[in-house]
């Protein structure tokens, strides 16, 4: 396998704690059957679906060739996903069949892809945020996002944030702003339930250029 490539794997712990799940919501399906109670028997049964097809949404596993980092819950089926994020070195891979791989600073995304945590810069880069061409006008865009229960907000309140999108005389309309959660799957176990990890949201700004998005973190 090529140093920039790295082979998507099916990670048999997770496979196997959710084919275990399904076997229990099938015996309570049965059991639910034997008694007369539909409600059991339609909710046992959604239960079980749900974790059968889960192996093939979040059972697989990849390290990025940058890094050596792992990448758990990565999809089995190459086209329910394009792109994946190592949460070690920030950088992306591009899906192609059972692989993924290191993406050209050049490569432009069919639709925004990849996300620039907007506090995590000090000032975007003076680039179009498509061509990386000298920016010399910038989009305004503005998300309005309900926060609850978060450490910064415990009370909860409405959080509005805007930022201004660089773009050439060519370009506009190429980037998105969302809120959205950066945390990695971290994989089946005893941590997933004990101590799980708080969800890690921020406002990303969402562009199409992967090499603007490796100049705006530096990585």
């Amino acid at each position: 396998m090529a140093a920039d490539e790295s082979l998507v794997r099916l990670r048999k712990g997770d496979a196997g704690f959710f084919l275990f799940v399904t076997g229990l919501a099938a015996a309570g399906a049965a059991y639910f059957a034997g008694r007369g109670l539909a409600a059991g028997v339609v909710g046992c049964g959604l239960i079980a679906l749900l974790t059968a097809s889960a192996p093939f949404l979040l059972a697989g596993e990849a390290f990025c060739p940058h890094c050596e980092g792992a990448l758990l819950g990565v999809p089995l089926l190459a086209w329910l996903k394009d792109y994946e994020r190592c949460t070690t070195c920030r950088r992306y891979l591009r899906r192609e069949g059972a692989a993924l791989r290191a993406i050209d600073e050049g490569h432009l995304a069919a639709r925004p892809e990849f996300s620039i945590p907007v506090d995590a810069v000090r000032e975007l880069p003076q680039l179009c945020c498509q061509c990386r061409r000298p920016a010399n006008r910038f989009q305004d865009l503005v998300y309005t996002a309900a926060v609850r229960h978060s450490p910064g907000f415990p009370t909860g309140k409405s959080v509005s944030f805007k930022v201004a999108a660089p773009y050439c005389e060519e370009h506009l309309d190429a980037a998105v702003l969302v809120f959205e959660d950066l945390a990695g799957f971290p994989g089946i176990g005893l941590k997933m339930f004990l101590e799980p990890d708080e969800p890690q949201h921020h406002f990303v700004l969402k562009v199409r250029s992967y090499g603007f998005y490796r100049a705006a973190l530096g990585v």
